[in-house]
């Protein structure tokens, strides 16, 4: 409820004040850059209006993006920060990936009427879009200038689609990889595909002479289901930036290849096209049911159904997580963490952790590989974290599998033990839970994160060398409760009073039976404690009054 709330206040701070204020400086910068630029010198200034374009993917600030932000800032400021400087980060964090910067997000959006193409570019590409004078997506960094109009290589530029464009789609993108003939290709056949983007892999260097480096597209094919991959080299590369996983991505005239038996490359060339349906675009359709029809080519509700959740704009509980989906936050207790299992891959192990993860709607399991599990496995139960970048799908059972890995861009982030937010005058006011309150709340059926609290040390109990705990009482002038130290807590309470040298487990309980450890006693801190089952408290990280 703690951390619930702080996040909460932010987003309503950043929401109503520094984002509005970012918000305006950047309209009017685009503003004078336009005017200065003079891109599209014969558009009367009356009309601009009339064609300028808004960002449909520019979304409100997020939950799950602020809440891993604010995570991040308190757990890597262990001295905390004031609510200005919190602030200012936030709002910078913001800008780098806002509507207009963001990768994965249009750079740019503009008609195609205000574009002119090199004279080596397929005329016909050009028709397809100018007929209804669609959108377009480009890279700036593309851009030359020539005459004082915008001239575009097709390698930084790709044409959007809309939903009202099925009719188009249908008749357009016609072929399907199941009836695919190289020797039909090779003797001039014309394929145009409509595909799913599955997956976009790591740039890597070019596995074709005469290039540099290369990405590798995993695709659907939308009429029949086979898979195939599209390859992008060099500048070709700045596409990325324009299209994302799950959207649909219509493919005009590739270079194709075969890999091996049924497993085709396309690649893009001088007569090649890309149209983009955006995911994000398709779902604000007010038929978008219309679309579930496995025969349509803009069925989204299939095994591919893929949708980037990096900028929801409400928290996800684990009620109501999407079945499928990439870049999802979840915030939660964890309930139990598994012994590493690790799982063959490729002829090696890989490590695999599995924890139940549990919020006030419900609980269910993340599994984490690798890095992410490894880094989980050295926390406790009782602890609260945000799992940023998680991955969800169905398994063969119809249950929601939760994946967290690197290589999905998961991050994670235990707000139970980031002493920031402890160190930060502003939020020890704020939060601070009198013990009184904490009994009274560990006895009812509500459902709080953990707590802030200020207390005194008024004595500790060593529990037998099996369970190496050692118990502190607390006390403030409202009450006394008892909690068990985790992590580094009793070595950073001992540290407070003078101990420099390397502090082992054995050292330490050994140092709290000598005499000159009542000193501790009456040390008043600040701390971070969790519910534990049977009325029992867990002390997460501390932070020490001198």
């Amino acid at each position: 409820m703690l951390f619930e709330q702080l996040v909460d206040d932010y987003r309503r701070m950043i929401s109503n004040n520094v984002l509005e204020l970012y918000k305006r400086r950047r309209t009017l910068k685009n503003v004078q850059d336009e005017n200065k630029e003079n891109i599209i010198p014969n558009i009367k200034s009356e009309d601009k209006k009339d064609n300028t374009v808004e960002d449909p993917e520019a979304d409100s600030l997020s939950w799950g993006w602020l809440c891993a932000r604010m995570a991040e800032i308190y757990v890597y400021c262990p001295q905390g920060q004031n609510e200005l400087l919190s602030l200012s980060e936030l709002e910078s964090k913001w800008k780098i990936i806002s509507a207009d910067e963001r990768m994965g997000i249009a750079k740019n959006f503009c008609l195609m009427d205000s574009l002119c193409f090199p004279n080596n570019t397929e005329v016909r590409s050009y028709e397809l879009a100018v007929q209804e004078n669609r959108q377009v997506r480009f890279n700036r960094s593309g851009l030359s200038r020539k005459n004082s109009q915008l001239i575009l290589q097709t390698e930084n530029l790709i044409l959007v689609l809309t939903s009202a464009d099925e009719r188009f789609i249908e008749k357009e993108f016609h072929s399907s990889i199941s009836d695919l003939s190289l020797t039909d290709f090779y003797k001039g056949r014309v394929y145009n595909f409509w595909t799913r983007i599955i997956h976009i892999e790591k740039e890597e260097p070019a596995s074709y002479s005469g290039f540099y480096k290369q990405i590798c597209i995993n695709l659907r094919d939308m009429s029949s289901s086979m898979t195939a991959t599209l390859i992008l080299f060099d500048l070709q590369i700045n596409m990325t930036d324009l299209f994302k996983m799950g959207d649909f991505l219509g493919i005009h005239m590739p270079y194709i290849e075969e890999k091996s038996p049924g497993e085709f490359i396309f690649m893009y060339t001088d007569c090649t096209t890309l149209f983009c349906l955006p995911m994000n675009e398709l779902i604000k359709d007010p038929n978008v049911k219309k679309f579930n029809n496995p025969k349509s080519k803009l069925n989204f509700q299939d095994e591919t159904y893929m949708i980037d959740y990096r900028f929801q704009s409400e928290r996800f509980y684990i009620k109501n997580m999407p079945s499928q989906g990439i870049n999802i936050t979840l915030f939660g207790r964890i309930d139990d963490i598994s012994e590493n299992c690790p799982q063959e891959f490729d002829g090696k192990l890989i490590d695999m952790y599995m924890i139940k993860l549990s919020d006030r709607t419900g609980f269910t399991y993340v599994t984490l590989w690798e890095r992410i599990g490894q880094t989980v496995s050295n926390y406790y139960v009782g602890q609260y974290i945000v799992l940023e970048g998680l991955r969800t799908f169905k398994s063969m059972d119809d249950l929601i599998e939760v994946v967290g890995d690197v290589s999905y861009g998961s991050s994670i982030y235990n707000v139970s033990m980031a002493t920031g937010w402890l160190a930060t005058n502003t939020l020890r006011r704020h939060l601070h839970v009198p013990i009184k309150n904490i009994i009274q709340m560990s006895n009812s059926e509500l459902y709080v994160d953990h707590f802030i609290t200020h207390v005194s040390i008024a004595g500790w109990d060593i529990k037998d060398d099996k369970s190496k705990g050692i118990v502190w009482n607390l006390q403030d002038h409202t009450g006394e409760i008892r909690a068990e130290a985790v992590g580094s807590v009793s070595e950073d309470l001992l540290r407070s009073i003078g101990y420099r040298q390397m502090l082992s487990e054995s050292l330490i309980r050994s140092t709290l039976k000598k005499p000159t450890s009542t000193i501790l006693e009456g040390k008043w801190l600040w701390c971070c404690l969790s519910f534990l089952p049977f009325e029992k408290y867990q002390i997460n990280a501390v932070v020490v009054q001198n």
